[in-house]
């Protein structure tokens, strides 16, 4: 017990700390690491892996769109960067399977994890077909599943690796007209946090959650937000590697939300509508246009 009190107040002085440390002194070194990212044929994915491109050993970037992982993997070869690039649908955990038998076998571990592909629908729940609801959970969810039994494994063996889990505020806050989104992404956070308190005590592996607001990559075209101003990928990007290579256990963006985290601990379920109504949150998704893969799919 005395142990565990000891680690509580540690944990909270070392937090206090950390927060007047510019995260720029608080970089980790990952020249030698080999990350894996999904859905990294455009948008924010793509973005990711350029950005860790210049500071590790491998880019391993994966999405059912051939063209647009060839045209990720040009950019970082461009530049100077390795890349190895797999066609994989992570809505089948076989896909999955056999693209981590690739990659043992063509480049070695795994030591980043970056599960970053998501699809959306944008429909009321009573227009929703039953496939529609279960590939969204099959992508936004279970793809984590897949791929954290593939590699988590050898990183607690060596104890050392990162996992990134890129939810979404919608996984803090229910918004009208994402039933199954919205599900996904508290089922996604909800895994992070189980997977968290079984291995981070025990190991050196870090997690860390990423929950933005909308960002503009084309995944959620047509919506308008008033009030929470929608991010740029760029932006975004950049706040996502700082926290991973600050091991951040947790990110939301834009900042202005971490306080949406409190609120709702606090604020009554029936006073969530009139909060969202307030915010025009309830609106958001009303012009949703959108596409349904973060990886377009081939017409």
């Amino acid at each position: 017990m005395f142990s565990d009190l000891f680690w509580i107040f540690y944990l909270w002085s070392r937090s206090i700390v950390l927060f007047f440390i510019p995260k720029s002194l608080r970089l980790k070194d990952v020249s030698k690491d080999t990350v894996l990212i999904t859905g990294a044929s455009r948008g924010l994915g793509r973005l990711l892996a350029i950005k860790f491109a210049p500071k590790v050993a491998n880019v391993i970037i994966c999405g059912t769109n051939e063209d647009g992982l060839n045209e990720t993997k040009k950019l970082i070869t461009e530049s100077g960067g390795t890349c190895h690039s797999y066609v994989c649908d992570v809505s089948k955990r076989s896909s999955i399977e056999e693209m981590a038998s690739k990659i043992y076998k063509e480049v070695g571990s795994v030591t980043i994890l970056v599960n970053n592909a998501g699809i959306v629908n944008g429909k009321k729940f009573e227009e929703l077909k039953a496939e529609e609801i279960e590939k969204v959970f099959q992508v936004n969810v279970l793809s984590h599943f897949w791929t954290c039994k593939a590699f988590l494994p050898s990183m607690i063996k060596s104890d050392y690796g990162h996992i990134v889990c890129i939810s979404s505020m919608a996984g803090i806050m229910a918004v009208p007209t994402l039933t199954d989104y919205c599900s996904s992404k508290f089922a996604a956070l909800g895994f992070f946090e189980s997977l968290y308190t079984e291995y981070k005590p025990k190991s050196n592996v870090n997690f860390t959650a990423v929950c933005c607001a909308l960002v503009n990559t084309g995944m959620f075209a047509g919506t308008k937000s008033e009030v929470v101003p929608v991010l740029e990928p760029e932006y975004a990007a950049d706040e996502i590697m700082k926290a991973m290579l600050t091991n951040q256990e947790t990110l939301i963006l834009p900042k202005m939300l971490n306080l949406v985290t409190f609120l709702k601990a606090i604020t009554p379920l029936n006073v969530s509508p009139y909060v969202l109504r307030l915010f025009k949150g309830d609106k958001t998704m009303d012009s949703f246009v959108g596409h349904t893969r973060d990886d377009f799919k081939k017409d």
